[in-house]
């Protein structure tokens, strides 16, 4: 009960942040959800790991929460009149009525109150220990919801900001760097778990290089394809752990061998991760690149090409590592997953195949 409570309550709060349309009710629910992905975080109150982790989690997402409330108060007093209306203060910056030189402190402070929440480099380091959620909460919270949130709140204001001087290059520029960091960090991991947990703030960071390019669309296309093929890459680790009881890929190989539908979903989400043509992931990372292409960001725009390049190793490097090859003694007594599993990760993997037809 208390686990079903806390996936409603970031559900709802994910949902009340992306459609509010006033600063501080979006504040209020950023908050709610914050509290709810720590208290998942924590869920197994007994391990420490698994409150240390928490711990780290809520406190560094603390020092951006701050900022970003600070950048709140900041733009409210910019405006005139005052207002907390996300429409007024876009239309007010872009007519000109707050000149760009108020903005430059909110503006920055709505940005490091992002990178917090969308574990950016440097505020990332919270993002592996938040691998001791339970599986299920691994594929809502990395992938489909809570770390889109510093996502949602750039877009939101990005017609107020993106006049701000060097506010726009420094969001492509920390999508930049994340993104290579977030793959070079998947690359030298051999959990699993935290693997899938690095190449989301991975992806987050090309999700920061398209709105810092001005492209709303790509960003937005790749944060949808990514919450179906990310889900579906967790919740087909998340049966692998559950049958195996360890995450350590070099304890894991040939699970294909009893786990097969499990195999060939988690080969979908692999697909959809490194781009493999006509997969969502492929279309929407496409657009991201065309993006920047177009904006002359060639700098970012390597960055972005090197960091699929690497993504596609380390994807299919895990692939290769865990279901294929000789079965391992941790999946001797391994078993395909119940119809309660399978469906989900089932609808995902069409998902992948079909999301952009959308």
């Amino acid at each position: 009960a208390r686990y079903y409570a806390l996936m409603l309550v970031v559900i709802g709060a994910m949902n009340g942040l992306s459609l509010s349309e006033n600063l501080l009710y979006l504040y209020a629910f950023w908050l709610a959800c914050g509290i709810a992905s720590f208290s998942l975080i924590a869920f197994h109150k007994k391990d420490p790991v698994a409150r240390a982790a928490a711990r780290k989690a809520y406190l560094i997402t603390l020092v951006s929460d701050l900022c970003l409330l600070a950048g709140i108060v900041s733009l409210y007093f910019a405006t005139n009149p005052r207002t907390f209306d996300i429409h007024v203060i876009v239309e007010a910056a872009r007519s000109g009525a707050v000149p760009a030189s108020r903005l430059v402190f909110p503006a920055f402070a709505v940005l490091i109150g992002a990178m917090g929440r969308s574990a950016q480099a440097p505020l990332h380091v919270w993002l592996p220990g938040a691998m001791e959620a339970p599986s299920s909460a691994s594929a809502l919270i990395d992938a489909a919801a809570t770390l889109n949130g510093g996502v949602v709140l750039l877009v939101h204001l990005y017609g107020a900001f993106h006049a701000v001087p060097h506010w726009a290059a420094g969001v492509t520029w920390v999508g930049s760097v994340t993104l290579l960091w977030g793959a070079l960090a998947a690359m030298r991991t051999h959990d699993l778990k935290k693997m899938l947990g690095y190449s989301t703030m991975s992806q987050l960071g090309y999700m920061f290089l398209a709105t810092g390019t001005g492209s709303i669309l790509a960003g937005q296309f790749h944060m949808v394809s990514h919450a179906v093929f990310k889900s579906l890459l967790f919740l087909g680790a998340g049966a692998v752990v559950h049958e195996s009881g360890t995450r350590d890929m070099d304890l894991l190989s040939g699970a294909g061998k009893k786990m097969p539908l499990t195999r060939r979903m988690f080969m979908l989400g692999v697909m959809g991760l490194s781009g493999i043509p006509l997969t969502s992931g492929f279309f929407s990372k496409d657009m991201v690149f065309s993006g920047a292409l177009h904006t002359h960001a060639y700098l970012a725009l390597a960055a972005a090409v090197l960091g699929a390049a690497l993504t596609f190793t380390y994807s299919w490097r895990a692939y290769l590592r865990v279901f294929t090859g000789e079965l391992s003694n941790a999946l001797s007594d391994a078993r395909e997953v119940p119809k309660s599993m399978a469906w989900p990760m089932g609808v995902l993997g069409i998902g992948t195949l079909c999301s952009w037809l959308l």
